[in-house]
């Protein structure tokens, strides 16, 4: 153990571990997300680059999974699950303080986020949902929300826009295609052969049936 021990630096402990981590684009700080999966409640930790020390802890509604920096480098967009009747949630920090600017409750939960290529808009996916939030990021209300066609089957792992811009394409149990001009769905297929968590097939066929017996009873 000492041999590998060697080669941790520090250890820091967080609130509710760490689900997804990202540096500031000024690479002064590392924003780390993490959440209570029983409670649905989650925490933002700000840590100093420089020693990692921790800067900030920050509480929010939501279970905090994923996050993403708005273009401009303004704000920490942070996507997660709600409980009970939310579904999910998306808290916007202030960068300059890591306040709270806004916290949005969601029909779906909000676990993978990506901005538009134009940046008018904020698209988020769920795990445990069945659907896709679009927000206006001039003020993140909510634009739309879709649900998509495989009802308790569709699993949202990703999403990303097309090189051109013109579509979402999500990923799940299944590949459901968004016009982005008016978040309209433009195709589904209906299954595929195994789970699409990137995008790309990862060759895994179907969930662990632990992992699905899990999913169903959260669902």
């Amino acid at each position: 153990m000492a041999f590998f021990n060697d080669y941790i630096k520090k250890e820091i402990d967080t609130k509710y571990g760490a689900e997804n981590l990202t540096y500031s684009p000024d690479g002064k700080y590392i924003v780390v997300v993490g959440s209570d999966i029983l409670d649905h409640v989650g925490s933002v930790t700000i840590l100093n680059s420089s020693d990692f020390s921790i800067k900030k802890e920050i509480d929010t509604k939501h279970g905090a999974l994923n996050l993403t920096y708005s273009p401009d480098g303004k704000y920490i967009i942070v996507g997660g699950r709600g409980g009970g009747d939310i579904g999910g949630g998306v808290t916007i920090l202030n960068s300059s303080d890591f306040s709270i600017r806004k916290e949005i409750d969601t029909k779906y939960s909000a676990e993978n986020l990506t901005y538009s290529p134009d940046g008018k808009y904020i698209a988020g996916g769920c795990f445990v949902g069945f659907g896709v939030t679009i927000l206006n990021s001039s003020d993140f209300s909510i634009k739309k929300e879709i649900k998509t066609k495989y009802g308790g089957y569709s699993l949202t792992y990703s999403l990303t826009y097309s090189p051109d811009g013109k579509y979402i394409v999500v990923g799940g149990r299944g590949v459901t295609i968004l016009d982005s001009s008016d978040f309209s769905i433009v195709k589904e297929i209906v299954r595929v052969a195994c789970d699409v968590k990137d995008i790309k097939i990862d060759g895994v066929k179907g969930l662990d049936p632990v992992l699905e017996d899990a999913l169903r009873r959260v669902m």
